[in-house]
């Protein structure tokens, strides 16, 4: 299959271009580098079945590159995450326009189309676990986290839009928390890097909060497997599939055991940070917990890397990539 995927430098892209890649697919990668990293992809740009474009999916010149490619699959991952410090209307933006002209792209060739969402869609509901029936309880619109949640929601009332009136293909997976290696160091990564990267120089962990809010992560081999499994599957023609883990770990215990497995020898450092000292206003997602029945049963899939197991990886990538940018 020729297959298109955007956001191809930065985490899930990379690892699931790499995978399709080696399973012989024809792989063509667009980025614009303003999150992911060329490093990413080094591995894969001698590759006879593989391509990258350095576009930016807003612009009209992405769709006129594509329209006439005559793909058969569109993965759309390229978004901007929670605009912690700023950069509310270029989240509002590139989420939502970018979503758009890649649906185009898809249209123009009658190709499936595959959105990466986010189980964050679920904010503030206290339900759990989330199903993909659960609904969506978001903060106000003076908290600029919600501008991500707000147009990744749009997008995928896009996905049901061009489905209605086009009679395009789709799948929609909400991915939850994805970790591993080549993730980013920053609170871009999630706070299990941040907290790697701590432990590792033995510095203290910053906990926001009271560290009591829990998070259910997902090791990347895990959610590159569920996206195959639903690019494999028809039965995810036009369907919303939480990819997650199925487990729940609160934020204080999460960075008791990251300390625990870099092998620290000290006393774990935490440090609290309320939200009320934050240099903007900022409001926590409390409890974050995936349900994957629907995934286990209309696709066969089961997450199978224990969180373990799945951070000794993560901890000894940071430790071998000690300076190094990743996405």
């Amino acid at each position: 299959m020729k297959i298109i995927i955007t956001g191809v430098c930065g985490f899930i892209g990379s690892h699931l271009a790499r995978k399709l890649v080696d399973n012989g697919e024809h792989v063509i990668g667009v980025d614009n580098l303003s999150y992911g990293f060329k490093d990413n992809i080094a591995d894969l740009e001698d590759k006879k079945n593989f391509e990258f474009f350095n576009l930016d999916i807003t612009s009209t010149e992405f769709i006129e590159k594509f329209k006439t490619q005559n793909c058969d699959v569109v993965i759309h991952f390229a978004c901007v995450k929670s605009p912690r410090y700023g950069k509310r209307i270029e989240s509002l933006t590139v989420n939502a326009v970018g979503t758009e002209h890649a649906l185009e792209v898809a249209l123009s060739s009658k190709a499936r189309f595959i959105y990466g969402s986010t189980g964050e869609l679920y904010g503030k509901n206290q339900e759990l676990p989330f199903t993909e029936e659960s609904s969506f309880r978001l903060g106000k619109p003076e908290i600029r986290r919600w501008s991500t949640v707000v147009s990744q929601m749009y997008s995928e009332h896009l996905c049901f839009a061009y489905n209605e009136k086009y009679e395009l293909d789709f799948s929609i997976i909400r991915f939850f928390n994805v970790y591993g290696p080549r993730q980013r160091r920053d609170w871009m990564g999630g706070p299990q890097s941040i907290f790697i990267e701590s432990a590792l120089a033995s510095e203290p962990m910053e906990i926001h909060g009271d560290g009591v809010q829990t998070r259910d992560l997902t090791f990347i081999d895990d959610a590159v497997e569920g996206t195959m499994k639903i690019l494999d599957t028809p039965y995810a023609s036009g369907e919303i599939i939480n990819i997650g883990n199925d487990s729940k770990i609160s934020i204080v215990n999460l960075a008791y055991m990251i300390w625990r497995l870099s092998d620290n020898q000290s006393k774990p450092k935490l440090e609290f940070l309320a939200y009320s000292d934050f240099p903007h206003l900022y409001e926590d997602i409390r409890h974050r917990v995936c349900d994957t029945t629907k995934a286990r049963c209309l696709l066969g899939f089961k997450a199978e890397v224990s969180l373990e197991k799945g951070l000794k990886s993560t901890i000894e990538w940071h430790r071998a990539n000690k300076g190094r940018n990743f996405s």
